[in-house]
């Protein structure tokens, strides 16, 4: 995977929504999320987000930070508003999100190793459907040097 690169990241005016649940549960939490923000009268604007500790993957149930860029800056009863996410600096791979993210991850993990970069334990995915498949834009937010 050699298209790894560093890069800063921003995302403005999205409905948060944070949940455990199992982690094989992850495409079905995905438009579950998305129809939610349709219902609750949103247009969505850009890709949606998740937010995961990368250390809990092997654990049944996940933490999971959901971020959907929207048309209009309101919260509702189950989303919260958030006016920005972003990070300076962080570690960034795309890829087809059947393509395996866990061995996108491993090759981000070794790639920090390699080079002696400190990093937060967060996994962010921005997830973009093109066509009939998504792809993964995944982010490590790098820690200062």
């Amino acid at each position: 995977m050699n298209n790894i690169e560093e890069v800063s990241f921003e995302m403005t005016q999205l409905l948060h929504r944070q949940l455990v649940t199992d982690t094989d549960q992850f495409t079905l939490l995905l438009q579950e999320s998305e129809e939610l923000v349709y219902e609750q009268g949103f247009y969505k604007t850009g890709p949606t987000i998740f937010g995961l500790t990368p250390t809990e993957m092997e654990k049944a149930k996940q933490h999971y930070d959901i971020y959907i860029p929207v048309s209009a800056p309101e919260s509702t009863d189950k989303l919260s508003y958030v006016e920005c996410i972003g990070f300076e600096s962080a570690l960034h791979l795309r890829l087809p999100f059947d393509e395996g993210v866990e061995a996108g991850l491993q090759a981000m993990k070794q790639h920090l190793q390699s080079e002696g970069r400190n990093y937060d334990d967060r996994l962010y995915i921005a997830l973009t459907r093109v066509y009939d498949e998504y792809w993964a834009d995944m982010f490590i937010p790098l820690e200062e040097a």
